[in-house]
């Protein structure tokens, strides 16, 4: 029994050795099949670009108050120029299993090394490396929310955007901050163009943004980029991170320089208003002038008593304002009427006209049946069939 148990530890370490060799066999090479994965499966994929935030007219929200917290002041600003073509060679050249273990890919020549550490580092990201992570979330039982407790959390409080019970998320469903940090995540964190439906980690990353609870950026950043690599379809993500190690790298001449594009247009008020009007919302700019009187201990200018009549014409503007109680006698001012009367007139008109290209079209149709009885080779006529039969066989008996 001792000399079996002595064996198979032979065995395992010399298994272990021979991994290892292989693994250190990889990592010094380039990829084999670098120009294969190129051509086929890497060069026609698109390029997910990374979008940053712009604060500067966000502060009536709680978006501000949410970077500070987190230390994301650096995560959150506009990402340096990206290399396309320097983008699709890195993924091209990765070796999924050398990348997950090691974290380096072989691009132009240099070693290019990526890890959570590093990637934490250049975004100033906080990590906790006495805190035990699975999947980027801490492995405590405190985080472990169910889909039922993220939809009923992370969902706006208007009952009649869901059914009872559903567990099913839309970006329409969400609040209005935690719809902003939906459309950040999908730009820098789980790249994706769609965007109707959430999905589970998407959910746990806005409960955990909703909550406060931590997580690594860095370990799901380089999450996406493994998958990326190992897969054959979907787009690349990451341009401007990778640019940056590969250039950190020392793969850099003119050429690439002169080829960097800049990243789009961060995200800004704009990005939040659209979210806003589309559902309904209560958007910045009606509620800054409120937040900048509360910031400076002045008064909110008092809107006049105004006492409410039955009518459509006497309903306050902006959002948030009650419909009429069911049941309230409804008097439409004399605009309404009028456009009434001229949607009524037009519906004439056009009756008419529908009417009149059908007696056209009837009228077409029996002058057509008329000309093709007419020229055509053979007619009734008199109860007799008359054709070209008919007429030799009338020329024959006259002969």
């Amino acid at each position: 029994m001792v000399r079996s148990a002595l064996r198979d530890r032979l065995r395992r370490r010399d298994a272990e050795e021979q991994a290892a060799r292989e693994l250190e066999q990889l990592a010094s090479a380039p990829n084999a099949s670098y120009q294969t994965r190129l051509n086929y499966s890497i060069q026609h994929r698109g390029i997910s670009e990374e979008r940053g935030i712009d604060i500067s007219e966000l502060h009536a929200t709680d978006i501000p108050g949410t970077i500070i917290h987190r230390h994301w002041n650096q995560y959150v600003t506009s990402p340096h120029p990206y290399h396309e073509m320097l983008t699709r060679e890195f993924y091209a050249s990765m070796v999924p299993f050398v990348f997950k273990t090691r974290g380096t890919v072989w691009v132009r020549g240099r070693q290019v090394a990526i890890s959570a550490n590093a990637i934490n580092e250049y975004l100033q990201t906080p990590t906790d490396p006495e805190e035990e992570y699975y999947e980027g979330f801490p492995s405590s039982a405190n985080f472990r929310p169910s889909m039922g407790e993220l939809a009923a959390n992370l969902r706006r409080d208007h009952s009649d955007l869901w059914e009872p019970g559903s567990h099913h998320l839309c970006h329409g469903d969400l609040q209005a901050n935690l719809a902003f940090w939906h459309v950040f995540i999908k730009c820098r964190l789980i790249p994706s163009t769609h965007r109707t439906n959430l999905s589970v980690e998407a959910a746990r990353f806005l409960y955990a943004i909703q909550s406060g609870v931590h997580f690594d950026v860095g370990h799901f950043i380089m999450e996406e980029i493994h998958k990326t690599g190992d897969a054959n379809r979907g787009s690349l993500p990451f341009p401007s991170l990778i640019t940056y190690f590969c250039i950190r790298a020392g793969i850099q001449d003119e050429q690439v320089l002169a080829e960097l594009r800049p990243p789009p247009t961060p995200l800004c008020k704009k990005s939040y208003n659209l979210y806003c009007s589309r559902h309904g919302l209560e958007n910045i700019t009606s509620a800054g002038r409120a937040y900048r009187n509360r910031a400076q201990n002045r008064p909110t200018t008092p809107q006049p008593h105004v006492i409410p009549q039955p009518g459509w014409g006497n309903q306050q503007p902006g959002w948030g304002h009650p419909p009429p109680a069911w049941g309230t006698p409804e008097i439409p001012p004399p605009w309404a009427t009028q456009l009434v009367h001229s949607v009524d007139e037009l519906r004439t008109r056009q009756e008419t006209m529908d009417s009149t290209l059908h007696r056209v079209e009837s009228t077409t149709e029996q002058m057509a049946r008329d000309i093709s009885r007419r020229f055509t080779g053979a007619y009734y006529s008199r109860g007799t069939w008359r054709g070209e039969s008919s007429r030799r066989h009338n020329d024959d008996n006259q002969e």
